[in-house]
């Protein structure tokens, strides 16, 4: 199909695979990068659409939603779009400030930090094969003792839990943790692509990992998402939301894979 006429191409749009002109509702779009795939073109990767999802840890919005990034949701300006009480705008500029789990509810607090260090936990078990003793990947039936103790502890000296921290809200934030039938569980693993999943944010795994990167002081595989933070921050200067226009895509799946070419 060629470009469309003028009359026509409100009702139309390119597909950004193979690059052909579409009606609208034969075109599906990826909420958080952007782009745009014909039926045709998911048909022929392998997994369909999953294929995508996988690829760009996102999850895809269907042709009801304006296809013209300018129109992007307003909940992008915020952070996560789901799973904490109050999400905020600016996550970047308030993990640059180490501020990133102040002035949050409680209970946000403590899912944060058990949040980030399950995925740190699960990226070095993944990427440099550490099992930790006294956690899951040791065999242990949960990871509290670890968690308590290595990873409040460090972050307490770093001066990065807020200022209400208390004996009392460690162990409250323990038994988040260990509580039954819950996301956010000391005895479960947590990928990059259950991150996603539930957060709905394709930022949140980088967010994460930078916290947990500021916590114990390095990166895993060597490999630190710090140096796209300033990045970051100059995005979210310019306007609310404005990491969105950082290519997720390539980034997310560079990291799962280890495979830093595909930047």
């Amino acid at each position: 199909m060629d470009a469309p006429t003028t009359a026509a191409a409100t009702d139309t749009a390119q597909c950004d695979k193979c690059k052909k002109w579409w009606p609208r509702p034969k075109l599906t779009r990826c909420d958080t990068c952007f782009t745009k795939t014909c039926l045709g073109c998911q048909c022929e990767l392998a997994g369909g659409l999953h294929s995508h999802v996988n690829d760009c840890f996102a999850f895809p919005n269907n042709p009801g939603v304006a296809f013209d990034p300018l129109l992007r949701p307003s909940l992008a300006e915020f952070s996560p779009r789901r799973g904490l009480l109050r999400p905020i705008q600016r996550p970047f500029t308030a993990i640059f400030e180490r501020t990133w789990i102040h002035d949050r509810p409680r209970q946000d607090t403590f899912r944060l930090l058990i949040d980030s260090y399950r995925l740190r936990l699960h990226d070095a078990f993944l990427f440099e094969g550490q099992a930790k003793p006294g956690t899951i990947y040791a065999g242990a039936a949960d990871s509290q003792g670890d968690f308590v103790q290595r990873y409040l502890g460090a972050a307490w000296e770093r001066g990065l839990l807020p200022p209400w921290w208390t004996r009392e809200a460690l162990l409250q934030c323990r038994d988040v943790g260990m509580a039954d039938l819950q996301f956010h569980s000391l005895r479960q693993q947590l990928t990059q692509a259950m991150v996603v999943d539930y957060y709905q944010d394709a930022t949140f795994p980088t967010q994460l990992r930078l916290f947990a990167e500021d916590v114990l002081g390095m990166g895993t595989c060597l490999k630190s998402c710090r140096p796209c933070l300033d990045a970051l921050v100059d995005m979210e200067d310019d306007e609310p939301g404005g990491t969105r226009i950082f290519d997720w895509n390539a980034y997310n799946t560079a990291y799962v894979h280890q495979d830093w070419e595909r930047l």
